[in-house]
């Protein structure tokens, strides 16, 4: 669940291929109950629903992100499972950086060779991440979600390990843009000093 404006939220709903036209065929007040029971009261009782979509998940990832003069942002770098908005994330990260680098360096080869080497650190971790998490939630395995749960468990009971996944996958930590930390790319007066790069090292 994503949170939006108001009492709303975007909802990812991953499940084996075979499962889904059952899904779809379901009317309002069904698809509703499913979500319910499958999703629990933490938000509370769901009372509507939007437009229901499907798409197939599947890892892709771009070889390179520069080509000559073109450079691939976002989804056309890296298409990740649907988890926690990440592949936003990486594409926000994504236009800041390069926006940084060409404002910094102009337009040409020595700033997109930065650009990409800039990026490699931050795209793999997430990429690995998202990988993972999605691999480990997608299964019924004993051990597999024996350990998930024990994972889960930890989260709770130790609130530093908690705030260090989350700045891990919100992205604040290691060498950030100027942009990802407020900082205005036009301001002579920058104060990196401000920049949030405290708990996971790059």
């Amino acid at each position: 669940m994503l949170p939006m404006h108001g009492q709303r939220a975007a909802m990812v709903w991953a499940m084996p291929t075979e499962q889904v036209d059952n899904l779809l065929a379901l009317d309002e007040q069904s698809f509703l109950h499913a979500l319910q029971q499958r999703f629990g009261y933490r938000l509370g009782k769901f009372i509507r629903v939007g437009k229901r979509s499907i798409f197939p998940l599947k890892l892709v990832v771009s070889d390179e992100l520069t080509h000559n003069n073109i450079v691939f942002i976002g989804n056309a770098a890296q298409n990740l499972h649907a988890i926690a908005g990440q592949g936003l994330n990486l594409g926000l990260r994504d236009v800041a950086c390069l926006s940084e680098v060409l404002i910094g360096s102009g337009v040409n080869k020595q700033a997109l060779d930065k650009y990409q080497q800039w990026r490699q650190n931050d795209r793999n971790k997430i990429i690995r991440f998202t990988d993972t998490l999605a691999s480990v939630f997608s299964t019924s395995l004993f051990p597999y979600a024996f350990a998930r749960n024990m994972g889960l468990l930890t989260l709770e009971f130790v609130p530093g390990l908690k705030k260090v996944l989350s700045q891990y996958a919100m992205g604040v930590v290691g060498d950030l843009p100027d942009l990802a930390c407020g900082i205005n790319l036009r301001s002579a007066d920058k104060a990196p000093q401000n920049k949030v790069t405290e708990g996971i090292p790059a």
